[in-house]
């Protein structure tokens, strides 16, 4: 993260959570090897004095003191502070970020006080929203954070999101479930922003990285067919306008992103929007040929003794005494950890509202074994919304 960031000898450098110190330290040694270990003792005095870390905890504190004093920073300058809550400092910005902020909020939640753009009590938005509000005009950065950030449906997270692609972000790399093992299995990715080069790009670029050299397990093993170099490779690229798009990284437009509101930044989900497709036929939107409907609300305790099948968010949930669809049609499961499967309804059925289905065929050519077919291959389960459980809307089967 460091070496894509690139801080240089000349930048003010902020981790808002900084722990031990670790992002600090790397962008020093960054920055001495980038200068082949040349800095002049101005330049190194300047920098020590550029380098700065925040951190709640007084024994955080103290730990990246002697961090510091024991990487050659004779005047370190880390401060005991709460980034979220207090504003002491929110004045003070700086020209490259870094950091892995804490991804839990204590019960009820964070009290931050009211300069933050992004109303939240969620320490995850607020260290992101904190980031991006404090760099300066050509300021750049990079942050871990967890999977939540990149679709958790909420007003907060869309805000984020919304603000992040519209001035701040350029890049999203996932990295593999584990690669914070043994200390913690969450999923993360990584969000880098450069508000320059930001403002004047059309579109994010997603990297998804699996192997990072190392085993994924507890132990944390070196394994062969590590992604890092190539990953970084292809960022440059990208900056420097000669990116092209490979099974590693793909763009997306702004505007795909922005297209229902949500802006979610799992590059998975337009993975197939943006993938090229030929066919010797006319190619059309599903729109184009079905409308879609959302089922009746039956719940199993209303549910009586019948013959007739009853389908929810992954086929047939019961059997009821009364139905309302007449003939065979298509049933995409709309709510639940099966939502985006697909099935065919049997005559004579009920349809749940954990269901969407086809009430119109829009052309008498339309063969629906065929389509139903096509639309499992889909895999519309990566699509899904997460909420308080997954989601798929009818705008998104579209």
């Amino acid at each position: 993260m460091v070496a894509v960031v690139d801080p240089s000898k000349t930048d003010t450098i902020l981790d808002p959570a900084c722990g031990t110190a670790g992002f600090l330290i790397s962008a020093f040694k960054h920055i001495k090897e980038k200068n082949s270990n040349k800095l002049t003792p101005d330049e190194r005095k300047r920098l020590i004095k550029n380098v700065v870390g925040y951190d709640i905890s007084p024994d955080m504190v103290r730990l990246s003191l002697v961090n510091l004093y024991l990487h050659g920073f004779s005047d370190p300058h880390i401060w005991e502070y709460d980034t979220l809550s207090s504003d002491d400092r929110w004045n003070e910005t700086y020209d490259v970020i870094l950091a892995n902020p804490p991804f839990m909020s204590p019960k009820g939640g964070i009290r931050p006080h009211k300069k933050f753009s992004i109303s939240s009590n969620r320490s995850e938005v607020l260290f992101v929203d904190y980031i991006a509000e404090h760099l300066n005009p050509k300021g750049r950065a990079g942050i871990i954070v967890p999977e939540g950030i990149i679709f958790q449906s909420g007003t907060a997270y869309k805000e984020l999101r919304k603000m992040l692609v519209e001035k701040h972000l350029y890049a999203v790399v996932s990295l593999p479930a584990g690669v914070f093992n043994p200390y913690s299995g969450v999923k993360t990715s990584i969000l880098l922003m450069d508000k320059e080069f930001a403002k004047a790009s059309k579109e994010i670029l997603f990297v998804k990285i699996e192997n990072d050299g190392y085993g994924l397990g507890a132990q944390r093993n070196a394994v062969k067919g590590g992604q890092l170099e190539d990953a970084i490779g292809v960022l440059k690229l990208f900056k420097d306008g000669s990116f092209k798009e490979s099974a590693l990284a793909h763009t997306v437009s702004k505007t795909e992103i922005a297209k229902n509101g949500d802006y979610t930044l799992s590059g998975e989900r337009y993975k197939l929007v943006n993938s090229p497709m030929y066919s010797n036929y006319k190619l059309v939107e599903l729109s184009e040929i079905i409308k879609l409907s959302s089922g009746n609300g039956l719940t199993s305790d209303k549910m009586k003794d019948g013959k007739f099948p009853v389908y929810g968010g992954n086929g047939i949930a019961g059997y009821h005494n009364e139905y309302f669809i007449e003939s065979p049609t298509i049933v995409i499961g709309r709510v639940g950890a099966y939502c985006g499967s697909i099935h065919i309804a049997q005559p004579c059925s009920w349809i749940t509202d954990n269901g969407l289905y086809v009430t119109e065929y829009l052309r008498k050519d339309v063969n629906q074994t065929f389509l139903a077919l096509m639309l499992r291959a889909l895999n519309l389960n990566r699509f899904a919304k997460i909420g308080g459980q997954p989601s798929i809307s009818q705008t998104t089967v579209k």
